[in-house]
């Protein structure tokens, strides 16, 4: 008996491709690209796909030719850009939305999860834009590695950290082993930290004195 709530089965074909951190694993189905995982366990993986989308599953190295060379070019620092279809039917319009705005920060920047919230439409929603980030089933080509902490910090990553750092640093993004805030070559200069704010403030108030005194005086005679 089909249990309530379940979804139709839907024919999964997937393939794998080396990267410096391990192997990436990316599966599609008759819409689209529906899930990558950075991890490197692939009985993992198959176990989510079955568990996502029915029993139809199988791998296909030579009908996801142009997917595999698509994420080589990326891996190779030859490709800034995917050109790959996705289905993202299965998610909420929310997370469609977040994801969309996502593949729109370009290589080699990093934002904040409340600038991606404002990018999204719903600058009040930082903590749900994170969830869905966090829940994102296509990282690489929605690129969730460059979203950091609103501290500069590297923040966190379904895929673990040594991912991002590798992913951030094949993009020229600085990632300081300890503290520190990441600097991107591309992104532009960020605002001043409040402490540097607060201690520019007794150079600014004794430069205006300084002015001050410079001014003339009135002569007290006519």
């Amino acid at each position: 008996m089909k249990r309530s709530g379940a979804v139709a089965s839907v024919p999964c074909r997937y393939t794998a491709v080396a990267a410096s951190f391990g192997e990436v694993f990316v599966a599609a189905g008759p819409g689209g690209l529906l899930e990558i995982a950075l991890d490197g366990f692939e009985d993992a993986f198959l176990a989510r796909l079955r568990r996502l989308y029915g029993p139809d599953v199988r791998r296909d190295d030579r009908g996801l030719a142009g997917v595999r060379r698509a994420l080589r070019a990326y891996f190779d620092g030859r490709a800034t850009t995917f050109a790959l279809e996705t289905d993202l039917s299965r998610l909420r319009p929310f997370q469609r939305r977040v994801l969309e705005a996502l593949g729109r920060v370009p290589y080699g920047e990093v934002i904040s999860y409340g600038e991606l919230a404002r990018r999204a439409g719903k600058p009040q929603a930082a903590r749900a834009v994170g969830q869905a980030v966090g829940a994102n089933p296509l990282p690489l080509v929605y690129p969730c590695h460059r979203v950091i902490a609103g501290d500069g910090t590297i923040g966190g990553f379904g895929g673990g950290l040594q991912v991002k750092r590798a992913l951030l640093a094949l993009e020229g993004v600085e990632v300081p082993e300890r503290g520190g805030g990441l600097k991107s070559k591309r992104s532009p200069a960020r605002a001043r930290p409040a402490a540097r704010r607060a201690a520019g403030e007794a150079p600014r108030a004794a430069r205006s004195a300084r002015s001050r005194a410079r001014r003339p005086t009135r002569s007290p005679h006519p």
